[in-house]
């Protein structure tokens, strides 16, 4: 069993660590060694030259080349001492024939030698060494210690050449030298960084991929894939990066719709952050503060395990990484009442393109405004978030109400499009729309809209409500406290048309994440794979109902593919109060929702994906008459490169195609140059 904290040092000898490794022995042998003096197998000195000469040469020579070897260096470096700081041995001194002293020979030979360099006999090296050899051996011995000793000169000084002084030829080894040397830590920082070669590599990206569409495109992954535990330990990354001219890409959970957090066309590495997880709920400041390599779901969890009383207002799903999902704006079932994530943002961490630490004050308002919800990877990497907490009751309601798309009938429809923005904030109503077989035969397929709501206050307060709002619900009290009626085998759809639960607030984030209500918290920690699932989506805002000729258009969509959706999330409350300029995020007061559309597919084959993405983009055409124009806009956190890239230059134009989408006027403020020197290394939003 290897023992979990232990870490090899590269400066002490390797043979007595690396049995500590266990089964981390295979990651950990394929990583360079890159450390301060030259890598050692043994502490003592002829345990390590007998290891080096057995791996020169068969076990038969070894005995002799290892005598030889051994004689050769000590007299390099006993000779070498000696002549430096020594005296001469009158022994040999009869040897010496210097013959234009004449009769001073007998004066000059007994004076001590002293010189800048060592005295020499011949100006050839070979001769010298040659000589050297013959004065303490008979004639016999002489060929075979000079051989010897001639291999020990040339392993001692190569070796010791290389290993101090030789550079690395490719890429990968160069970034890695040079992340050892900028580290403070050159042990543990090498355990941080996997190749392409490294055993982890491959799981790493999978674990990086929540969208699996480009995985196996291998021209596309990161050459080297960086996992800090400790935040300083970006620093080296980063600034080998500005020496070698590589992009960073940072990765918080791998939801990037285009996959641009760890794919691109041109050289990058990946930082992974899901070691920096570390959250700190104060209760007392209503405040929290947490690494950005920490999920939704590790957040609400902490937050639970402290208040019942407290929560945040982020997104859904709980595998989402805090880092891009805040950056980018953070649209959840909270946001009516408490705005946006972005909009509960009271203090930053990160580290500039310099590798310096700065918070809010230090990093300026400027920057500290372009990274609640302008996408903060384009920017900086950050590091932390200083999050306020907000009040929940103690007890919420959850509840969805299905019913068909009936095109001859969407009263409904279009009452919950010019009310779901207007009611109380307390309450938030979503839908989403989606196709699926018409009975457990699948013979014929319908759409059905489902609307899927949170409010903020217990079961009987919004039954109440629902009675003078949305009677059309027909929802009743008992309704939250008994189980739903229906089965997956009923003979038609939906099959269970309405279901509530009156429950905690951390409940209702289970509920909306698609799990049970009885299923224990820890399971908003678990960090799903996604394998299998491939999609492409997009997203849009209205500012005006769809209306019902949109709505026929949209089912006939739908019901042409094979697993799409489209979600509507209500806008209103507390997003109406915001300015559009307050932060980057610029969809606020007029806008009533915001759209996302989505297809997914099971087989990632080019064929399969060409035709699910025909399709999005057919939908995407025919929605224009129904969504907000001039510009027509969208989500960042929804990235969709058909709406434009950058160029090899990162043209301000180019930029303008898509950038004005995203964040309408607030994109001149983003791209201005004293924040755009921050992006050299890293990819500005659409690669």
């Amino acid at each position: 069993m290897a023992d979990q904290a232990f870490t090899v040092d590269l400066d002490k000898p390797l043979v007595f660590q690396v049995g500590h490794l266990g089964e981390a022995y295979e990651e950990w042998v394929h990583q360079p060694i890159v450390s301060k003096e030259t890598p050692r197998f043994f502490k003592n000195d002829f345990m390590e030259l007998w290891n080096l000469i057995k791996l020169l040469a068969p076990a038969s020579h070894a005995p002799a080349l290892f005598g030889g070897g051994l004689l050769g260096y000590v007299m390099y470096d006993c000779t070498h001492y000696y002549l430096h700081y020594g005296k001469p041995l009158k022994g040999v001194s009869h040897q010496l024939k210097v013959g234009h002293l004449g009769e001073d020979y007998q004066d000059w030979v007994h004076q001590p030698i002293v010189s800048k360099e060592g005295p020499r006999f011949f100006e050839s090296d070979f001769w010298e060494f040659w000589n050297l050899v013959k004065l303490i051996s008979t004639t016999t011995t002489a060929p075979a210690l000079f051989g010897g000793g001639l291999l020990g000169y040339v392993i001692y000084d190569v070796t010791h050449y290389y290993v101090h002084h030789g550079q690395p030829t490719s890429q990968i080894p160069k970034g890695l030298k040079c992340i050892s040397n900028h580290s403070s830590s050159k042990t543990k920082i090498l355990q941080r960084l996997h190749t392409p070669k490294s055993p982890t590599y491959i799981s790493l990206l999978g674990n990086s991929t929540q969208n699996p569409r480009w995985f196996n495109s291998t021209s596309q992954r990161p050459f080297l894939i960086v996992t800090p535990y400790k935040e300083s330990e970006i620093r080296p990354v980063i600034l080998c990066s500005k020496i070698f001219g590589h992009q960073i890409r940072v990765n918080s959970g791998g939801h990037d719709y285009e996959g641009l957090s760890f794919r691109s066309e041109t050289p990058f590495i990946m930082i992974h952050l899901s070691n920096l997880n570390r959250t700190v709920i104060d209760l007392e400041e209503e405040v929290a503060w947490i690494q950005t390599g920490v999920k939704l779901g590790q957040l609400y969890y902490e937050i639970a395990k402290k208040s019942k009383i407290h929560a945040f207002p982020g997104g859904l799903y709980p595998t989402v990484g805090s880092g891009g999902h805040i950056s980018g704006g953070g649209i959840g079932t909270l946001i009516r009442k408490y705005g946006l994530a972005a909009d509960n943002v009271i203090n930053a961490r990160i580290m500039d393109v310099n590798g310096t630490i700065l918070e809010r004050e230090s990093m300026g308002e400027d920057l500290f405004w372009a990274i609640r919800g302008g996408g903060g990877a384009s920017f900086c990497v950050i590091l932390a978030w200083k999050l306020r907490l907000v009040r929940v009751p103690d007890n919420v309601t959850a509840f969805t109400i299905r019913e068909k798309l009936n095109p001859r009938n969407l009263h409904l429809l279009q009452k919950w499009q010019n009310k779901a923005h207007n009611v109380s904030k307390d309450l938030f109503i979503r839908i989403l729309v989606n196709s699926g077989p018409k009975n457990s035969f699948g013979n014929e397929k319908f759409v059905q809209v489902s609307y899927n709501g949170l409010f903020l206050g217990p079961a009987v307060e919004l039954v109440s409500y629902l009675n003078k709002t949305f009677p059309e619900f027909d929802l009743k009290t008992e309704d939250c406290f008994t189980p739903p009626v229906g089965n997956i085998s009923c003979p038609d759809r939906p099959c269970i048309r309405k279901e509530c639960f009156q429950v905690p607030w951390i409940k209702s984030v289970l509920y909306f994440a698609a799990k049970k209500l009885d299923d224990p918290l820890e399971i908003l920690l678990q960090k799903k794979i996604n394998t299998y699932n491939y999609y492409k989506a997009t997203s849009d805002f209205l500012t005006a109902p769809i209306p019902d000729r949109g709505w026929k258009m949209i089912r006939k969509m739908l019901l042409l593919d094979d697993r799409p959706i489209i979600i509507l999330d209500p806008f209103g409350g507390r997003m109406d109060e915001i300015s559009e300029d307050e932060t980057p995020f610029p969809h606020r007061k007029g806008n009533l929702y915001n759209i996302q559309y989505l297809t997914n597919w099971g087989v990632n084959s080019e064929n399969e994906a060409n035709k699910h993405i025909k399709w999005i983009r057919n939908l995407y055409e025919k929605m224009k008459p129904y969504v907000a124009q001039c510009p027509r806009t969208g989500y960042i956190n929804y990235k969709d490169l058909d709406l434009g890239k950058n160029d090899k230059n990162c043209s301000f134009n180019q930029g303008k195609i898509w950038g004005e989408k995203y964040f309408k006027g607030n994109f001149e403020r983003l791209a201005r140059p004293e924040l755009m020197i921050q992006t050299e290394l890293l990819a500005f939003q659409q690669d």
